[in-house]
């Protein structure tokens, strides 16, 4: 199984999960306040496409695949570990759309 599954889509900023790391808020590691840009949307929908296609491709081996979260304003990976800052990581987006990437797994 696959559990806890999220895909970030801003800069990455460290490595472990220390819940007591706080970085300073800056642009650079809080370049989309306001939702993605059409270019980052775009290259984040990709990259969730190819990491479940390599999932399916291993279905034989993967029995489950579970997000972390439905929906972007309730992830984790908002304000941690940079207090005001808004990522991008689950397949529904804030006003609870399914994203691209999703609909062509529905689909297809």
């Amino acid at each position: 199984m696959i559990t806890e599954l999220d895909i970030s889509a801003l800069p990455f900023v460290m490595q472990g999960a220390n819940t007591d790391a706080n970085f300073e808020l800056t642009e650079e590691l809080n370049p989309f306040p306001d939702g993605l840009s059409e270019e980052r949307e775009k290259e984040w929908n990709k990259r969730a496409a190819e990491v479940m296609a390599f999932y399916r491709k291993n279905a034989d081996k993967i029995d489950r695949v579970t997000w972390w979260g439905t929906h972007d304003g309730m992830s984790w990976r908002n304000d941690w570990p940079v207090n005001g800052r808004t990522d991008y990581p689950l397949p529904f987006d804030r006003n609870y759309n399914l994203k691209p990437f999703m609909q062509d797994i529905i689909e297809n």
